[in-house]
């Protein structure tokens, strides 16, 4: 598994998608998986290229904003994620709809031959269960590309959100935890005066057994 990120530096690159810049040659990245085998290219498609694209500017609209993302290649796949303070939100560009697959390393993959312009949806996946998934895809001469901002924007809402509810759930799981924790020390006091009460008809009958 390989992870890559990109640094701020004064020519804007920032924390995000496999060392390439919105305004970068992405066929000049090379990336290699765990295994390690030579400096074979990762995503050196016109799609791959594409989703790494999108991954990147989404990046830089977060970081914009004083948020973050990154992103891995493991098994030639790409894994990422928004970053909303210190709150994880799970990131998927997938292609929509049937298409060629190829298998590659024992899985299958998108043919590596489609091109840029098979259709592509970018999912959030907040709690990287798939579930209460958002998602974004191309519509007609609507790409991807065009609506990186509203995305951003929803990602932000969306790890606020995610935030706001883990600590609800905390508060919730706290008072659990008070009023069990309460209820023992009930029990305890009862059983203790239980023992008490024992301990004073014990004592009552040994004296009148004197």
């Amino acid at each position: 598994m390989a992870r890559f990120l990109l640094r701020r530096r004064s020519t804007g690159l920032t924390k995000g998608s496999f060392n390439c810049s919105s305004r970068s040659n992405v066929a000049a990245t090379k990336m290699q998986s765990a295994s390690g085998r030579g400096n074979e290219p990762k995503f050196d498609t016109p799609l791959g290229k594409r989703r790494l694209r999108i991954l990147n500017s989404l990046f830089l609209a977060l970081s914009k904003r004083g948020h973050d993302g990154d992103a891995y290649e493991h098994d030639g796949e790409i894994h990422a994620r928004a970053i909303i303070g210190d709150t994880h939100l799970g990131l998927d560009v997938q292609i929509v709809g049937s298409h060629r697959t190829v298998r590659q390393q024992g899985y299958l993959r998108p043919a590596p031959d489609l091109p840029a312009s098979t259709p592509l949806a970018l999912r959030l996946d907040p709690g990287f269960d798939r579930k209460n998934t958002v998602s974004w895809q191309d519509d007609g001469d609507s790409k991807l590309e065009s609506k990186i901002a509203e995305i951003a924007a929803a990602i932000i809402v969306g790890g606020e959100k995610k935030f706001r509810l883990g600590l609800r759930e905390a508060e919730e799981r706290a008072e659990r935890e008070r009023i069990e924790k309460e209820k023992r020390r009930q029990e305890r006091l009862a059983q203790l005066n239980r023992q008490r009460l024992q301990n004073l008809r014990t004592s009552g009958e040994l004296l009148r057994q004197a």
